[in-house]
């Protein structure tokens, strides 16, 4: 019976230590999250949180975790589609503002259709909103789908697979990217 009570003993005062300390020390708990408000020009931008659709468009505030978030935003104009990534750091509240009105980037072919194992060289340059070149501006490139395309970092596309993705030739000044459609096919039968 002894070892039972001292059993019971120790149990009572690990449960009275447990609950005197909450978790915190017995500081305040702060809330798990924030709040992030996504604006951008023009409006109505598609919003992805960590890689994720989160279902809004720009110009509203979004309940999320604290801490660092990824911010992708996606906007269309004049049949081209622009994104920006945005990597913010959020404690009660936060903001993310992109404009995509102060330049525009052209890319040199604005779409690229190859066979598997071709490719096709791409250039990219960055324009004011009145459509003046600005100068010095330079580009990364990435793939969306690199089992589809690939890229290299002078913009060379290469097709990898039968399948359709995008290339992004992004701004290194404003963090911009413009994304090039890309279709791959297989190469066509041999004449017969």
């Amino acid at each position: 019976m002894k070892r039972k009570q001292i059993h019971l003993g120790l149990s009572i005062l690990t449960a009275a230590i447990l609950i005197g300390c909450g978790g915190g020390g017995g500081g305040t708990t702060l809330p798990a999250t924030g709040t992030l408000a996504v604006n951008s020009s023009p409006t109505g931008g598609k919003i992805y949180l960590n890689g994720v659709d989160t279902g809004s468009t720009t110009n509203t505030t979004l309940t999320v975790p604290r801490g660092n978030q990824t911010v992708r935003i996606e906007v269309t104009q004049s049949g081209k589609t622009y994104r920006a990534d945005r990597t913010v750091a959020v404690s009660a509240s936060a903001t993310v503002q992109v404009s995509f009105t102060q330049r525009k980037i052209e890319s040199t072919p604005a779409a690229v259709t190859i066979f598997v194992g071709q490719n096709r060289s791409l250039t990219a340059r960055a324009l004011t909103a009145a459509g003046d070149p600005i100068a010095g501006v330079t580009f990364t490139w990435q793939s969306a789908n690199p089992a589809v395309a690939t890229v290299s970092s002078a913009g060379v596309v290469t097709g990898v697979a039968i399948g359709t993705t995008h290339v992004i030739a992004t701004d290194t000044q404003s963090g911009i990217g413009l994304m090039i459609p890309v279709a791959i096919s297989d190469f066509p039968p041999p004449p017969q």
